[in-house]
């Protein structure tokens, strides 16, 4: 019974909205057609924002994951540079 009070004022600011730009009165049919266009339409952006948000989170995993992968290299990279060192500082 709730959900009926809501949308039915919905509907009646959707017909307040809509009515002005129609030439003919549209029926309640089509006031629910286009209250349920509206509906879906929301729901779209709702999903659209949140796959844009799993986008960015993944972006942001995958960039990070890049960095710790660049900076192990470097860790592993170091013992043999300073082996490299110390072996050209004995021959002097």
């Amino acid at each position: 019974m709730h959900i009926q009070f809501l949308t039915a004022g919905l509907a009646d600011e959707l017909h307040l909205v809509i009515a002005p730009f129609s030439s003919a009165t549209p029926t309640p049919l089509a006031t629910i057609d286009q209250l349920i266009e509206v509906i879906a339409t929301e729901e779209a952006v709702r999903r659209g924002r949140h796959l844009r948000e799993v986008a960015q989170v993944q972006a942001a995993d995958a960039e990070r994951e890049g960095a710790q992968t660049a900076v192990h290299e470097e860790t592993t990279r170091l013992p043999d540079a300073l082996q490299v060192a110390r072996a050209l500082l004995a021959e002097e």
